[in-house]
């Protein structure tokens, strides 16, 4: 009996735990987008993808999000799509009037047989400054392949995260994008 006691209790302990981190981690508000991929056929045309796995750093003017996002119907795991997005404000603007002036980026097929990287063309994204922790902002993205990105992104500040991405795994792809041509910048309307 003394056993199964101990049990329980180590076993509610790793509940709890489980509970706590996914609390942590974010669970409870995923980022939500819509991949259109009007080159494709069959279910690859339109996927909904979600992500708890949106990470951002910077400091005015300029900040930048990495969202990770799995296969479609699961919210974490190994990404199958990354979305890198660096945006540019204009610094001499009040805070409540502040939006982007430039807004680069590219989205990674990371698997399959339409994996590669394919540059945004045409950006619409709005949203408020970051805060200390959390940057939420909605986006509407085209791309060189003629696909469409639209959602809600909620990202969690991990400088170390976006560190790692720009100068680790993704370095060609960032310093590619900076030299690259500037997207069209577009207002989104207010919802």
């Amino acid at each position: 009996m003394l056993t199964s006691r101990v049990h329980l209790r180590s076993v509610g302990a790793a509940l709890l735990a489980l509970s706590a981190a996914a609390m942590v981690s974010g669970c409870a508000r995923p980022s939500v987008l819509r991949l259109e991929q009007p080159h494709l056929s069959g279910p690859q045309q339109r996927l909904e993808l979600r992500s708890e796995q949106v990470y951002w750093t910077g400091q005015g003017p300029v900040y930048r999000l990495l969202a990770e996002m799995p296969l479609p119907g699961a919210g974490t795991g190994r990404p199958a799509f990354l979305l890198y997005l660096r945006v540019t404000e204009d610094a001499n603007a009040p805070a409540a009037a502040a939006g982007p002036v430039e807004v680069r980026g590219f989205l990674v097929q990371t698997r399959g047989a339409q994996a590669g990287l394919t540059p945004v063309v045409e950006a619409g994204v709005s949203g408020d400054r970051p805060g200390k922790k959390t940057w939420k902002l909605r986006v509407d993205l085209r791309f060189e392949d003629s696909s469409r990105l639209t959602g809600f992104l909620i990202g969690d500040r991990a400088d170390w995260k976006m560190t790692r991405f720009e100068t680790r795994s993704h370095t060609a792809d960032v310093q590619g994008l900076l030299k690259g041509p500037l997207p069209a910048l577009r207002p989104l309307p207010q919802k």
